[in-house]
């Protein structure tokens, strides 16, 4: 049976659309076999799944991400090596020189391992699995709706994607070797679906210049695998003349060589004005917390929560900054921390209730670091997020005893207003959540937009033993009141 589309479906960012045009194409390669053409569009059908798949695992670990690249790449890998053979014969009898027997020899010579791949390749596609794909395809659809193109997280994806291409650009310029010019089309190859999968606006934008860089260094490689098939064919039977095709390959390729630097500069003027259109500065610092956000999204029940909290916690560490109050802070970096484990503090609720804050911290611990973010500034919003609740931080906990002092003594103080935050968040009345902190003798006075004033005391709010490590922190006994809020003006 062939499958076909589903023509009144409209999937986000096209991967459903690329997984059914794959096994539409995959159906009509087994029922015609697979020619030249149908190879190349069912290749590319299965890598633009396969890059949107990798696209959207870099920021959620769901296991169906993985599922679905051990489903996709034995299909791709059997079609590369058949893909492979035609590119060879096709670049052959492109450069080959008038009756040359080098070039004759080799063609024929292709025949059999053509046949062989072939055979792997109607294997590869009896074995794949469609309705496998076409489920973990829909699945997917649903599970990434939330998430928007052209937002933040992707662009932190890009950026991740563009470092990669630009380090690697200035390794093949400078070593000149094929196969760092082969890995930099790789590389160059995955910022431009990227931006096609992800940020469409930007795509529309570049897709024209990084199509023509891919194309070129393509041509490259296709080159250089000729040249050395041609080499090691001339080795086994020194009697066919290589020189013929030496000054050709040259020629060809030093004109490639040329066409790329021309269109990327040798010091890499179109990946740096690319870079340009990408969040910098303060904007990355947005960028990156958006990241870990996405990537908490997937694994926390209530992110909209999670958001309130972490804008609460922010509002509390600037509210005790303005008021004053010395508190052993980390630095210019402890807003972010603080940001970012409020954020991902509910991670561990997909698995258990329970003990979620021990589950959470060995999550975000070993989560991937944002760009310009290190180990060390996850393991401190990891700490942040283990003791979100329960008994306060202990010596014996060993990541907590391998801090510094200092470090130690501001986790404690962040995780003192991740707690407050907690606390408030279903209290606060949104979205006017206003925060003001003032000291009153040797209390520090939290007083917050609530939507009631329940308590012991007028006005009064009852202390928790949660506020404890904010007391300790700040030296002052935690005290918290409404924020009497003007009404808005009627029009």
């Amino acid at each position: 049976m062939i499958h076909t589309p589903s023509p009144d479906r409209s999937p986000r960012f096209g991967l459903l659309h690329w997984m059914e045009r794959t096994v539409q194409l995959a159906d009509q390669a087994q029922f015609e076999g697979p020619s030249v053409e149908g190879v190349h569009d069912l290749r590319v059908a299965v890598r633009r799944s396969l890059s949107l798949v990798r696209g959207f695992s870099e920021i959620d670990g769901w296991p169906v991400w993985k599922s679905l690249r051990r489903l996709g790449r034995p299909l791709f890998k059997a079609l590369g090596e058949l893909r492979d053979l035609h590119v060879l014969r096709h670049w052959l009898e492109r450069l080959s020189p008038e009756n040359d027997p080098l070039g004759l020899h080799v063609r024929q010579s292709l025949d059999e391992p053509e046949e062989r791949a072939t055979k792997r390749a109607r294997r590869a596609l009896e074995r794949f699995d469609r309705g496998l794909w076409l489920e973990g395809g829909r699945r997917a659809t649903l599970r990434t709706e939330h998430l928007q193109p052209d937002g933040l997280p992707f662009q932190h994806t890009a950026l991740l994607r563009l470092e990669e291409a630009t380090e690697q650009h200035q390794r093949a310029v400078l070593s000149g070797r094929p196969e760092d010019y082969h890995a930099l089309r790789i590389c160059l190859k995955r910022v431009r679906y990227t931006l096609e999968n992800f940020l469409p606006r930007l795509h529309r934008r570049w897709k024209r210049d990084l199509k023509r860089a891919q194309d070129i260094l393509g041509d490259l490689h296709d080159i250089d695998i000729a040249w050395q098939t041609l080499k090691t064919t001339n080795r086994k039977f020194p009697g066919l003349a290589l020189e013929p095709w030496r000054a050709i390959v040259v020629r060809h390729r030093q004109d490639l060589l040329v066409a790329y630097l021309g269109l990327s500069g040798s010091k890499n003027a179109m990946l740096d004005r690319l870079r340009d259109s990408l969040p910098e500065g303060d904007r990355l610092e947005v960028a990156c917390l958006a990241h870990l956000g996405a990537w908490a999204s997937f694994l926390t029940p209530d992110y909209l929560a999670a958001r309130r909290v972490a804008g609460l916690a922010v509002r509390i560490l600037d509210g005790i900054r303005e008021a004053g109050v010395s508190g052993p802070f980390l630095g210019y970096h402890d807003r972010r921390v603080l940001f970012a484990a409020a954020l991902t503090h509910g991670t561990g609720k997909t698995i258990r209730l329970e003990g979620h804050h021990k589950k959470a911290f060995e999550l975000v611990k070993s989560a991937r670091p944002p760009l310009g973010w290190t180990r060390k500034d996850m393991l401190l919003t990891a700490l942040v997020v283990r003791y979100q609740k329960g008994a306060g931080p202990k010596k014996r906990h060993e990541p907590f005893r391998r801090l510094s002092l200092p470090e130690r003594q501001a986790v404690v103080c962040l995780a003192g207003i991740l707690r407050q935050a907690i606390l408030l968040e279903p209290l606060v009345e949104q979205p006017r959540c206003g925060v003001e902190i003032e000291t009153r003798g040797e209390e520090m006075v939290i007083r917050a937009s609530l939507k009631a004033a329940p308590g012991n005391g007028p006005g009064r709010l009852p202390v928790t033993s949660d506020s404890d490590l904010l007391a300790w922190a700040c030296s002052r006994a935690i005290v918290v009141e409404p924020l009497d809020v003007p009404p808005s003006p009627t029009r």
